[in-house]
């Protein structure tokens, strides 16, 4: 039930139907409290409304339950500082975010959460000169280009 649930909120918030999100995600919510995927939804649709103290509740639950294990609740905590203005929080977040999943660093790139931020040496030099650290740390063998 919850992967149906789950996915019902993933495509209502891509179609941007947030206030739906938070309407069915309660529901959901009442019957699974624990699930962390659907708090991220409800957290992401909490957010992409300027309801921020509520979507921080929901990171943190979604933070928690996945026992901080998995990587968009992180990126999503990254998107709440950076829409609160808190630059060395959304760095951290961002840290954690790219640990556990090198992958999202294009994500970072082309979320509008972020916008604000693209320019800014910080900000690229996380994503650059810390993407080959990381990967690393995950056991990805990287090939050295020559000039």
């Amino acid at each position: 039930m919850s992967v149906a649930w789950f996915s019902r909120l993933y495509r209502l918030n891509e179609a941007g139907q947030f206030d739906e999100v938070v309407v069915a995600s309660k529901k959901y919510l009442a019957k699974r409290p624990k699930d962390y995927a659907l708090h991220l939804q409800r957290a992401k649709a909490l957010l992409s409304l300027g309801r921020l103290a509520e979507a921080s509740h929901h990171l943190d639950a979604a933070v928690n339950g996945s026992k901080g294990l998995a990587a968009w609740p992180w990126f999503y905590r990254a998107a709440l500082h950076a829409r609160n203005g808190e630059r060395k929080a959304m760095y951290g977040a961002m840290q954690t975010t790219l640990r556990l999943d090198p992958r999202l660093s294009p994500e970072f790139e082309q979320s509008p959460f972020f916008a604000a931020h693209w320019a800014s040496r910080p900000f690229r030099a996380l994503l650059i000169k810390k993407k080959p650290q990381v990967l690393r740390e995950k056991g990805v063998k990287l090939v050295s280009r020559s000039k």
